[in-house]
């Protein structure tokens, strides 16, 4: 994920239970909850499914993600599939800015 105009510090990064043997997701990431997960078109022929998490929320108690001066500033940072990333930034240059991923 990239955003133009501004930086933003790095809070948390998760990352789901990868299959050493094939590189897959095994399971999805158990810091979030997804109330209305469900997997589509997951088949033996194509064993890469797609999730889907509309009604996300943190699983148990919220984290503290306090911002220190170490915390990481960034303008892009990677997020992998079935992974997250979450970010703080402040958005104190006004216009209208792009943020895309690639």
């Amino acid at each position: 994920m990239h955003i133009h105009g501004h930086t933003f510090h790095v809070l948390k990064v998760g990352y789901p239970t990868y299959d050493e043997r094939n590189g897959y997701v095994r399971q999805q990431n158990l810091d979030i909850k997804c109330d209305s997960n469900h997997t589509i078109n997951a088949t033996e022929q194509c064993p890469v499914t797609e999730f889907t998490c509309t009604n996300p929320s943190w699983s148990g108690v919220s984290p503290n993600l306090p911002i220190s001066p170490n915390t990481p500033r960034k303008d892009t940072v990677s997020v992998t599939a079935g992974g997250y990333v979450v970010l703080n930034f402040i958005s104190d240059n006004p216009d209208v800015w792009f943020a895309h991923c690639h």
